[in-house]
């Protein structure tokens, strides 16, 4: 499961002893960064560079790198075909004509595709850089020393925790059903997903209640404690994560600078 591979290489890489504030400022600065750049060179050089520290630096087997970096590319694919087709601006290329509708190809519309898929890599590179090098314990740690509302940390571990259980729960489900030939046509396909979506909500119902179960005889009383365990920062990394940003947020605010210029 995907929540075994993240803990398991998390805590595991060569980055774990290094102070997860560090970490947390490094990928979520870098983040920011991608999500206001106006053009791809920011978020293609958050893409490559993390790529290359999580598996050159960190030890994250490239392999697993990839296949966690292409979870996304269904979403990716449908939002560049939608934005190439619906988007207007620039000059036009070419038409297609679909019954009474006529959908249009323009500069403008590839130039808005190329920056979206830009920023998809490079904001999901960024968060695997998280994901890979910090343990949730650590990053949960981290969210209390922010001073976030308790609520608020206890919800997201509890969604956490009971995302990746229902995750478990329909693969196997999923499993059984496919083993039976229960998608082998249409008709079966849809009877199996209504049969899938029924079953999930009981079996996450029940885990539900023994997860509390399990809870209050751990003597719970309402809040999750979590120690805080400081890790000294060192001058060297300090400044490497300062001047990476620098980077970063000249590469994103470039456009500007020269547009203004």
């Amino acid at each position: 499961m995907f929540d075994v591979i993240l803990e398991e290489y998390a805590s595991s890489n060569r980055f774990t002893e290094r102070d997860s504030r560090l970490k947390f400022t490094l990928g979520f600065g870098a983040l920011l960064l991608v999500s206001i750049s106006m053009s791809p060179l920011a978020p293609i050089f958050v893409a490559i560079s993390m790529a290359l520290i999580v598996i050159l630096l960190a030890g994250i087997p490239a392999r697993v790198y990839l296949s966690l970096l292409l979870l996304p590319s269904p979403f990716l694919v449908l939002s560049i075909v939608a934005i190439l087709l619906i988007t207007g601006g620039g000059n036009a290329l070419t038409a297609i004509h679909l019954g009474p509708y006529t959908l249009h190809l323009s500069t403008g519309a590839i130039v808005i595709a190329i920056n979206t898929a830009a920023r998809i890599l490079g904001g999901m590179s960024a968060l695997l850089f998280v994901a890979l090098t910090t343990p949730m314990v650590e990053l949960f740690s981290l969210l209390k020393s922010l001073r976030l509302p308790q609520e608020f940390i206890d919800l997201s571990m509890l969604v956490y925790r009971c995302t990746f259980l229902m995750l478990a729960e329909a693969i196997a489900i999923q499993n059984a059903q496919t083993m039976r030939q229960g998608y082998s046509n249409f008709r079966n396909s849809i009877r199996s997903i209504s049969l899938l979506g029924s079953g999930l909500f009981i079996r996450g119902w029940n885990r539900g209640e023994e997860l509390l179960l399990a809870m209050d005889s751990r003597c719970y009383d309402g809040r999750f404690e979590m120690p805080l365990k400081g890790k000294r920062m060192g001058r060297v990394e300090i400044s490497l994560v300062f001047a990476y940003l620098v980077i970063c947020g000249f590469l994103a605010l470039a456009p500007y600078i020269w547009g203004s210029g």
